[in-house]
Order: C-alpha cells, then structure tokens, then sequence
C-alpha cells in the first residue's frame, strides 16, 4: 500500500511515531507492512467478520515491536 508507506516514512522524517486505526486482520497487516509504530484496537476480524486469532500475524507485531493499543480481541 503506497500511500501508507509514503505517509509513515514522511513522519518519520520529522521524527514523528504513526499510529494506524486497524480492526481487521487484513488492515493490521497492512499498516505493519507500511512500518508503523502503534496499532488501535487491532481486533483479528477475519474477512467472513468472524475473530480469528491469528499466530503469525501476533508474532510479527512481537518481533517488529509495534506498540498494540486497545483490545486485542479474539473469540
């Protein structure tokens, strides 16, 4: 997702952290694939709107460092 990209590496250029509003998985992978720092909410809602905890997803937020912030929800 360009525009993501773009708009992280620009905040970080003025030494600014990002923040994204993720509540689907599809959503958190894409704001982690554009470098943000912090996630909102970061629900786990698979495409048929079902909570799916998701192992590979969980573990990129722990290696990559990015801050959760909200509910962490699954189930």
């Amino acid at each position: 997702m360009p525009e993501l990209s773009s708009a992280t590496e620009t905040a970080h250029a003025f030494g600014l952290p990002t923040t994204a509003h993720c509540r689907a998985s599809e959503s958190m992978t894409r704001a982690i694939d554009a470098g943000l720092d912090c996630m909102e909410h970061g629900e786990l809602i698979a495409p048929d709107g079902t909570r799916r905890f998701d192992h590979d997803l969980a573990r990129r937020l722990v290696v990559l460092a990015v801050y959760q912030d909200g509910e962490l929800v699954s189930g």
